[in-house]
């Protein structure tokens, strides 16, 4: 397993769903922190539309060998047909955070 952290984003349109998927990640221990943003815009296309709707932005703070539990946990409790769910790698991070995350998640 890969103790490489990565930061999975996805947005919800409500406060509680965010709490919710949050929460539950928290729960599973397969998310060390999660921040959530508030009153994001987010402009896209969909369906052949230009959609603008307000939106909670989740910062998940995970590792590579958690990721495809957190995208299954996401995509069971998020009520989007198609939530974004987006995994960067964190490259440079302060070695004593990086050891809270992984030792959060055991």
């Amino acid at each position: 397993m890969s103790n490489k952290i990565l930061i999975v984003i996805t947005t919800t349109s409500t406060k509680e769903e965010a709490h919710s998927i949050g929460l539950a990640l928290i729960k599973k221990k397969l998310a060390a922190c999660i921040q959530i943003d508030k009153n994001i815009t987010s402009i896209y296309s969909w369906k052949n539309k230009i959609e603008k709707d307000n939106e909670y932005r989740l910062l998940i703070k995970t590792t590579e060998s958690n990721y495809i539990q957190v995208e299954q946990k996401i995509k069971e409790l998020h009520h989007y047909e198609t939530p974004q769910i987006l995994a960067v790698s964190a490259e440079n991070i302060e070695t004593n955070y990086s050891h809270w995350i992984t030792s959060s998640l055991t």
